[in-house]
């Protein structure tokens, strides 16, 4: 009875980094492991069911994936060396360990061939040999051992990698072996060999009958290195080689393999490709030469050609991947560049805008900052972001960034800072993707003995509402972002409904990363409860502080666009209550495929824009998903959003409230506050997004707006309110011309720009800036304003999640914002390259 031996327990430090967490014979080769490709190649070529795996390094990752072979239909039997032993040495110790007294063929595990296994038995068994090696002819011998064969075939002379003058035959060493059981036995106890050094030798020199089996029509590759595996994969998908095991996606075009449950559009493939079940290619060229694995996530306009991806990669948008290797798990941001050769470890994440240079290596688990530039390999260390929130949230892709565990620990965490028995609201959109990931904060709150107000899918200003009302001491709302429903945002709201401020978040991040969460055995779950009739208390304070004659609104024709968000649930109860005839659009989920949301979301501003002008509406009214910012169209204005819409606002406000105090982010064009100023409005400038806002906000202020548009009414509650800014626009354009406020503010422009700076150099820059600077320069909470004289002024920000310093500049003239921004550049680039 015959039985095979793979010999699997090499480190392949030649191939690392993708052999740091896996052994080499579990390597793909088109998206199926080699050691899963040799026991199939050995059953169907022999018939063998009986095969020994010799192990050392990782041994569980290979006994973890064959288990005992019955996958396979074969029987699977492990040998594990807790020191090296050799080749020879591992081949011994598993027909020790078993009493195998049987013909073995020994195969390595880094092999991938089709030679036929059976016509090497038959050939063995016809020359009554004691030992055969399968050679073959090559044209570089030297990282091969070299074997001289007589006329009759049989084994004369073998050296191991010689040197270019010890070179007697261009035929190697395949690594692949026929041995009868006598043999082993007569080498007695020795235990550490190895089958090139030692044994072939030993057996040369006594006389045993050792043949050559010539496979030099048969397809042979020893995956040594990073090169050679690559190029194994060319040959596979060439056609070059008939691959042992086959390739398991199904054909749909010439060259084109497409796996189970994939998403992906052909028209964009370049053949030959391979594309594994589960993957989703998003409007992006693959190929040619490339193998995508299994659950692969490419976003649109991305380029990934001759490269080999792992699986459950994500690879973002507008990324160009050139000659590559990405391991399993791995992030790849957004815009980033992934140079030839280059080799990206398992489960390590390259952020947005990177570049990693040609045949740069990345090991396992490694954090590459935003906008850096990678041109030597990277193998210690690992960089942990400390910061969890952003100016407007938590922010990322659902199951990349924001993954069901991190939010089950967010959960525990924010439970852990409050009091049992506390209450905590949760609200959602519409999307899928957002309900997933509200219920699994829910779980981790619920488990901390905190109790949860589920309030479902509603509109973020009834959850801002609604913690003023209920007194609750914390919300979260999650939404997704406008036309992407895989990309959320989760915001988080204290007491009375004001965004986190700074100190709460680094609060929740300490108890966060430091993991002390209220884990006591004696805490009882929190209680589950649903609050109904929340929308038509919310409803009712609208009206409240905004008294509208039904009357005075009778011959106005308004559009409404909610654009398929869950401010459909509350935007017809509104304005259904005033007597004007209004037509809605978009107000239910709109079924887009996800690679047309972006700009089927973005033509709703011209599309509505279009439909004021040439069909008699007077107004139209664009919500985003989540009910929190609001764009206006009329018929002379066009759309009027962003800064324009906050000034337009302020002057409502004013009217109503002379000299009121209003509460702006100190990024706010400076036109703007001009404009506030002259209309008697006192400007207050607070910090970057809603939690910079969040420190200084109170209902002393008669509205508050952030970078983005979206406008507070603190009186209200201390969240942005889209639908009560429409409201507050409809009351105003019954009695006022709205074009003619909206043709007085002032025209400005705005550019950005972001630079990768270190978090430990922001102190050392800060310094360089102000002693480089002879403009005017005033410091703020997390940044610097740079004045230009009357041409315009300069933002310096420093993300707080990113190690990028945010470059916004305003003018009056989109010529002289360039000429800023071109001027900051040079500034801001020349003090980098001081720090370095």
């Amino acid at each position: 009875m015959v039985k095979t031996v793979i010999m699997a327990g090499g480190e392949g430090v030649r191939l690392r980094p993708l052999t740091v967490t896996r052994p080499k014979p579990m390597i793909p080769v088109a998206n199926i492991p080699m050691i899963t490709r040799l026991i199939e190649h050995v059953k169907s070529t022999t018939g063998i069911l009986d095969i020994g795996v010799t192990l050392y390094y990782l041994p569980n990752v290979i006994m973890s994936h064959l288990r005992d072979g019955s996958e396979l239909g074969v029987r699977i039997y492990y040998s594990i060396e807790e020191k090296p032993l050799g080749t020879a040495g591992g081949v011994k110790k598993m027909i020790d360990d078993y009493a195998w007294d049987d013909t073995i063929i020994v195969v390595s595990g880094d092999v991938l061939t089709n030679i036929d296994l059976g016509e090497v038995l038959k050939f063995h068994y016809e020359n009554n040999s004691d030992f055969t090696i399968v050679v073959r002819r090559e044209k570089d011998v030297t990282r091969f051992g070299i074997v001289e064969l007589d006329s009759r075939l049989r084994v004369t002379r073998f050296k191991e990698k010689p040197s270019p003058s010890e070179v007697f035959s261009d035929l190697i060493n395949t690594g692949i072996y026929v041995i009868e059981p006598h043999v082993f036995k007569a080498v007695g106890s020795r235990k550490n060999m190895d089958f090139a050094n030692d044994l072939i030798p030993f057996l040369i020199q006594n006389n045993y009958r050792l043949y050559g089996f010539v496979a030099d029509k048969y397809y042979w590759s020893d995956i040594g290195d990073i090169e050679q595996y690559r190029a194994t994969h060319i040959d596979v998908l060439s056609g070059s080689l008939n691959l042992p095991g086959g390739i398991r996606e199904e054909p749909k075009a010439k060259g084109v393999f497409i796996g189970r449950n994939a998403s992906v559009k052909t028209d964009r493939i370049i053949p030959p490709v391979i594309i594994g079940e589960g993957s989703k290619v998003i409007s992006s060229v693959i190929g040619p030469y490339t193998v995508i694995g299994r659950n692969v996530i490419v976003e649109e306009d991305s380029v990934i050609e001759n490269s080999i991806v792992f699986d459950n990669v994500y690879i973002g948008s507008s990324v160009r991947v050139e000659g590559a290797i990405i391991g399993e798990k791995a992030t790849i941001g957004d815009h980033t560049v992934i140079g030839e050769g280059a080799v990206i470890g398992d489960e390590s994440r390259i952020g947005r805008g990177s570049q990693v240079k040609p045949r740069v290596k990345i090991w396992p688990s490694k954090i590459i900052d935003p906008y850096t530039t990678v041109s030597s390999d990277v193998k210690w260390g690992i960089r942990w972001s400390r910061v969890l929130f952003e100016p407007w949230g938590l922010s990322g892709v659902f199951n990349i960034d924001i993954t069901p565990e991190l939010l089950v620990k967010l959960g525990l965490t924010i439970g852990s800072i409050l009091r049992e028995r506390s209450t905590v609201l949760i609200g959602h959109d519409l999307s899928m993707t957002s309900l997933a990931a509200a219920r699994a904060v829910e779980a981790g709150i619920l488990a901390s003995g905190v109790d949860v107000k589920y309030l479902g899918a509603i509109p973020l200003p009834l959850l801002t509402y609604s913690i003023k009302k209920l007194k609750t001491p914390l919300g979260v709302y999650v939404n997704s972002v406008q036309g992407d429903h895989m990309r959320l945002r989760l915001k988080f709201f204290e007491e009375d409904g004001k965004f986190l401020t700074k100190n709460m978040s680094r609060k929740i991040e300490e108890i966060f990363f430091r993991e002390q969460i209220r884990r006591s055995a004696d805490v009882e779950l929190g209680h589950l409860t649903i609050e109904p009739g929340l929308e038509k208390d919310y409803v009712e304070e609208l009206f409240n502080y905004l008294p509208i004659e039904a009357s005075r609104m009778r011959n106005l024709r308004i559009l409404v666009d909610c654009a398929g968000g869950v401010v459909s649930r509350i935007v017809p109860e509104v304005f259904s209550r005033m007597d004007i005839s209004v037509y809605y659009s978009n107000c239910t989920d709109m079924k887009v495929p996800r690679h047309l949301r972006k700009n089927v979301y973005a033509n709703i501003y011209t599309s509505t824009a279009n439909i004021i002008r040439d069909s008699g509406f007077d107004l139209g009214f664009i919500f985003d998903n989540d009910g929190d910012k609001l764009a206006l169209a009329t018929r002379r204005s066009g759309v009027v959003s962003g800064d324009r819409l906050v000034a337009l606002m302020a002057a409502i406000m004013l009217k109503k409230h002379p000299g009121g105090r209003i509460l702006l982010p100190s990024t706010m064009s400076q036109g703007l506050i001009k404009f506030v100023e002259d209309l008697g409005g006192k400007v207050e400038l607070g910090g970057t997004g809603l939690m910079g806002l969040s420190d200084q906000l109170d209902d002393k202020y008669i509205m508050a707006a952030d970078e983005r548009g979206s406008i507070i009414f603190p009186f209200l509650h201390f969240g942005p309110d889209a639908i009560f800014t429409a409201l507050s626009i409809l009351d105003y354009a019954v009695s006022n011309d709205i074009d003619e406020t909206i043709s007085s503010i002032p025209e400005f422009f705005k550019l950005r720009k972001e630079l990768y700076l270190p978090y430990e150099k922001r102190a050392l820059f800060a310094r360089k800036l102000v002693e480089n600077v002879e403009l005017e320069i005033v410091e703020l909470g997390d940044g610097f304003k740079i004045f230009f004289a009357e041409t315009g002024w300069a933002y310096l920000r420093f993300m707080r999640s990113e190690p990028v310093v945010e470059i916004v500049v305003e003018s009056s003239t989109k010529e002289s914002a360039e000429v800023i921004l071109k001027n900051m550049l040079y500034l801001v680039n020349s003090i980098i390259e001081k720090l370095e």
